[in-house]
C-alpha cells in the first residue's frame, strides 16, 4: 500500500518496500533544518528510504545531495520524490549501495544517516542493525576515518551497544563523538548523534 507524508514542507511517497519516515526520521530532519551548516564538499543521505532527509537538506539549503540506498525500489521513490519537491537539480545522482567508499579521495563528506539501529540476533533483514545495532555505522566509520574531514550525523537507540559505539571513536585519530538530542519512544530513547573529524 502506498503512503504519502509531508514533514516540514517535504512531501514523500513510498510503499511497503520503502522505509516509512517516523519519529527517528523527524528527529534527524528537524535538526538538519534547524541547525545544520556543514560547509563540507558533498552531502550524502545513506539509507535514504523515501529520500526525506536528503530531499529536505537539498530543499532547505540548495545543496547538492547524493541519495544512497540498497533498495532499488527506494531509489525509484527517491527520484520521484525529488521531482515532487522540485529539488531534482540538487539531487543529481542516486546510487545503489550503503557506504561512501565510492567517493573520490580528498572529498570531505557530510553524511546524514538513519541506519538500521536495533540489535538483532540471528535474523538478518533490512531493518537489522546486527548484534550491536551498529553494523552500518561501523562500516561508514571504517570508510570515513582516512579522510581529512567529515561529519557523520546519525540516529541510534538506547538499545544500541553504546560501549561499542564509544570504542569505535578513536580520539587520538582526531575523531569526536557526542549525542545532540533525543526523544522518548515508549521505553526506548532514540538519539541523534554525530562523529566528526577536522
Amino acid at each position: 500500500m502506498e503512503f504519502e507524508l509531508e514533514f516540514f514542507g517535504v512531501l514523500v511517497r513510498g510503499d511497503d518496500d520503502v522505509y516509512k519516515p517516523s519519529e527517528d526520521s523527524l528527529l534527524l530532519l528537524d535538526w538538519i533544518i534547524s541547525y545544520s551548516n556543514p560547509s563540507l564538499d558533498i552531502d550524502l543521505d545513506i539509507g535514504a528510504g523515501s529520500g526525506l532527509i536528503g530531499i529536505g537538506n537539498a530543499k532547505f539549503f540548495n545543496r547538492y545531495t547524493l541519495l544512497v540506498d540498497i533498495s532499488y525500489k527506494s531509489l525509484q521513490y527517491c527520484w520521484r520524490n525529488a521531482g515532487l519537491n522540485e529539488v531534482d537539480p540538487y539531487i543529481d545522482t542516486i546510487l545503489y549501495g550503503d557506504g561512501v567508499d565510492f567517493l573520490r579521495e580528498g572529498l570531505e563528506p557530510y553524511v546524514m544517516c538513519n541506519p538500521p539501529y536495533l540489535p538483532v540476533y540471528g535474523e538478518v533483514s533490512w531493518w537489522s542493525g546486527g548484534t550491536t545495532g551498529l553494523d552500518l555505522i561501523i562500516r561508514l566509520l571504517d570508510e570515513l576515518v582516512g579522510r581529512n574531514r567529515f561529519k557523520l550525523l546519525f540516529v541510534y537507540s538506547s538499545y544500541t551497544d553504546l560501549v561499542k559505539l564509544r570504542e569505535l571513536v578513536d580520539y587520538s585519530e582526531g575523531l569526536w563523538f557526542d549525542w545532540i538530542d533525543y526523544i522518548e519512544f515508549g521505553m526506548e530513547r532514540i538519539y541523534l548523534g554525530f562523529v566528526c573529524k577536522g
